[in-house]
Order: C-alpha cells, then sequence, then structure tokens
C-alpha cells in the first residue's frame, strides 16, 4: 500500500504512535507512523494532520473502573 496515496483522498489525514512497551512494538520504528501523514499533509496541501497518542496493548486495557 502507498500511504501517501491513500493519504491523498483524505480531508484530514491521520495515524498514530504507540506507547514504550517491552511486548508490543518495541523500536522507535515500529511504534511511530507520524511522519506519513504529516509527509502527506505538506504534500497535498492539508492544513491538518490528525494522530492517535498513547496506544498500547496489554493489562491495563482489561482493566475497568465499572463494575462488571
Amino acid at each position: 500500500m502507498d500511504a501517501l496515496q491513500t493519504f491523498r483522498s483524505l480531508t484530514v489525514p491521520q495515524s498514530e504512535f504507540w506507547a514504550q512497551s517491552s511486548e508490543h512494538r518495541s523500536s522507535d520504528e515500529d511504534r511511530f507512523f507520524i511522519k506519513e501523514a504529516a509527509s502527506a499533509a505538506d504534500i497535498y496541501g492539508k492544513q491538518l494532520v490528525a494522530e492517535e497518542g498513547m496506544t498500547s496493548i496489554g493489562p491495563q486495557w482489561s482493566e475497568s473502573l465499572a463494575p462488571i
């Protein structure tokens, strides 16, 4: 898939970055995907770029404050 071509048709290119984890996406190259969206915005004249932040994997996602 060509990410730059994919981002071309979006009003707001969006990507994500992951929280550091020893279990999943442990290297920086596997955690940060913001450059493609930012580059696409620059190339195609978009004024905004959205990013989902602090995505992670682990036991904290199976915990809840609500009673079960």
